[in-house]
This record gives structure tokens, sequence and C-alpha cells, in this order.
């Protein structure tokens, strides 16, 4: 999807970070004429910044209905390059602590902020996965947590143990839903997502789409 598809309005932005790094560089997307206030999703790249793929899966979010924040983890270091290569090495040189405390800025970010109605979501992918798995975590209040293949983080909700990768997490019941199940059996959330992850971009970034639909209550839409 282009970044002038007129049915979207992408720009970048920056937002505070006091934890992380001060100020995150971030591309900001949101339907070109969606009225009222919207569900927001942050979306998280892997071990290299804000690629052009990560950029393209904020978009069909926007085209979906969403507000989509994509934070760039390497602003400190002066963004991303370009290249993915050259971006991996940069984030080896990142303070691990505060590149967290840059995404968990943008959920807080997002949860203020006037344009949405503080149903906030996150997505990730590798590196990004288990930053989606750590707020869910530290943000028992997200409505959706959807990471892909990210590293486990220990568990502090009411239920126990561990938060295993790719699936889906309907926090308006505090149920772990594996990506097998077609929805909640609590809630009816659709949280079918993660058995998409080996197939094509497009059926990832629709699974994607799909779940968060379901889980902070928008229309299924389906990219064009």
């Amino acid at each position: 999807m282009q970044f002038t598809d007129p049915e979207i309005i992408a720009e970048y932005i920056t937002y505070p970070s006091p934890k992380g790094h001060g100020q995150v560089r971030g591309y900001w997307v949101r339907p070109a004429k969606a009225t009222g206030k919207l569900p927001a999703v942050v979306v998280v790249h892997e071990n290299r910044g804000l690629n052009p793929y990560i950029e393209d899966v904020a978009r069909r979010l926007a085209k979906a209905g969403f507000i989509a924040l994509a934070p760039d983890g390497l602003t400190s270091v002066g963004g991303y390059p370009g290249n993915d290569d050259k971006g991996r090495e940069l984030q080896q040189t990142v303070d691990p602590e505060k590149l967290m405390n840059d995404f968990f800025a943008a959920i807080e970010w997002l949860m203020k902020h006037d344009a949405t109605r503080g149903k906030i979501g996150i997505t990730g992918f590798c590196y990004g996965g288990g930053v989606a798995n750590a707020a869910a975590v530290a943000y028992p209040e997200l409505g959706a947590a959807v990471p892909f293949y990210g590293a486990n983080q220990g568990q502090k909700s009411p239920d126990e143990g561990r938060i295993p990768p790719q699936l889906a997490l309907c926090r308006g019941c505090l149920q772990y839903i594996h990506a097998h199940e077609v929805t909640c059996p609590h809630c009816d959330a659709d949280v079918a997502a993660a058995e998409a992850v080996h197939q094509t971009d497009r059926a990832r970034q629709q699974a994607i789409i799909n779940t968060l639909t379901g889980l902070l209550g928008m229309p299924r839409n389906t990219l064009m």
C-alpha cells in the first residue's frame, strides 16, 4: 500500500519518552475520512528499525479503520538507516531498557491522545513480538496484544505461567488464546491470527487486522 493512498493520512511525528530516550520519531497513520475517536495500535518493528515493511503494516491498519503508530526504535542513533543489515547493527548499540521504554511510551501517549478512545492494542514482529508480550504484562489495561514470534515474558496477571509466543491476548477477559482457536470462548472475539505467520506477508497482515478488529471492537475489514 502506498504512502499516498487517498484513504489514509500518513506522516512522521515525535512523541515524548521520558523514561527512554526523551523523544521518539514515529510513523503516524490514520483513516482520512474517519469521524470521532478511534482505537489505536502500536506497531513494533523487528531488530532493525522502522523499515518499509513495518510502515506498510501501519498503513494497512489505518485503511482498516485504526490509528496506527509505528515507532522507530533507532531514533536515538539517527533512525532507520535504509538498510536492514545496518539497522540490525545499530539496534545492538541501543540501551535495551531505554528502547523498551520508548515503545511503552507510545502506548501511554496513545492512551491519552485526543484522537483515540483509549482502546489501545499492540502488535510486533520478532523483537517486536517480545515487546508486545512485555507490554501485555506491564499494561493490563491494553485492549489487545498480538505478538508474532517474540520472546516470552514473565507473566504477572491472574493467569499463572508465562505468555507463549504467537498468541492473541484478550484483555477483556484476561485469557490467553492459542493461535489455532477461532474465537475466544469467553467473549467471542476473533483471535485466529498466528497460524498465518509463515504464510505470505498479505496473509499475515490480514491476520493481524482480523485479530485486532475483534479485540478492539472494530467491524471486520478486508485488505485492498
